[in-house]
This record gives structure tokens, C-alpha cells and sequence, in this order.
């Protein structure tokens, strides 16, 4: 059998792959620069209004363009058994987790000392045993 021998590749920076590394660089660093660069509130008004009043339409009343029959199934939505059923299981959850890490703390504490209590017992008995 002829055994193979494994040829080690050398790595080697040449001159060539510093050059484009250095020019790969020198563009991301610009094209981050321009596209992380905030957009003129001029251009944003005039190619785009509805952007520039959005302010505006978190103020606006929707409801009195909606039909009146979404309207009324609106109003009568806090009123159905679901959104009922849901507030009553958060309100149970609230109660559940009211001193949440608190009690579990205090429930560790009791864990730390009822296991040193009974290896404080299992020492007793061992050197009793033993004597």
C-alpha cells in the first residue's frame, strides 16, 4: 500500500487580499453611513404627507368614519362572555402571582433549613451508631 502523504497549505495574505479587504471596508463603513443618516423632514413632507401628518391621526376619532353597525358591535364587545372570561382568568393570574418571588424565596428557606435539619438528624444517628 502506498501511503498518502497530507499536504499542509500554508495561508497566505498577500498584498492583493489586504488591498480588497481595505476597499471592501472603506465602502461598507460609507454605506452605512449614508443609510443610517436621518432623511430630511423637507423630503419626507413633500414625497410622502401622509407620514407627515401621522401625528395628527393618532388624535383623530375613526370611530365616526366606521359603519354604525361596527359601532355597535364595538360597544358591545367589552360585554361578551370572551373578553369576560379573559379579564377574570388575568384577574386570577394577578391573585396567583401577587409576592410571587417572595413566596418562593421564603419557600426555599424552608427547603435549605428542613434539609439541614435532617442532615443534622442523619449525623446524629451516624456518630451514635458508630460509638
Amino acid at each position: 500500500m502506498a501511503s498518502q502523504k497530507i499536504k499542509k497549505s500554508s495561508t497566505k495574505i498577500s498584498l492583493v487580499s489586504i488591498i480588497r479587504l481595505a476597499i471592501f471596508a472603506i465602502a461598507l463603513y460609507f454605506a452605512i453611513n449614508y443609510l443610517s443618516q436621518a432623511p430630511n423632514s423637507n423630503v419626507l413632507s413633500a414625497t410622502s404627507p401622509d407620514i407627515a401628518q401621522s401625528s395628527q391621526l393618532s388624535n383623530l376619532d375613526l370611530r365616526q368614519y366606521l359603519p354604525d353597525y361596527l359601532n355597535q358591535r364595538i360597544d358591545e364587545l367589552p360585554n361578551s362572555s370572551a373578553i369576560i372570561y379573559l379579564q377574570q382568568q388575568y384577574q386570577e393570574l394577578l391573585k396567583q402571582t401577587n409576592n410571587f418571588p417572595q413566596k418562593q424565596i421564603n419557600d426555599l428557606k424552608i427547603q435549605i433549613i428542613n434539609q439541614l435539619y435532617q442532615n443534622a438528624i442523619q449525623d446524629l444517628q451516624n456518630n451514635g451508631q458508630q460509638q
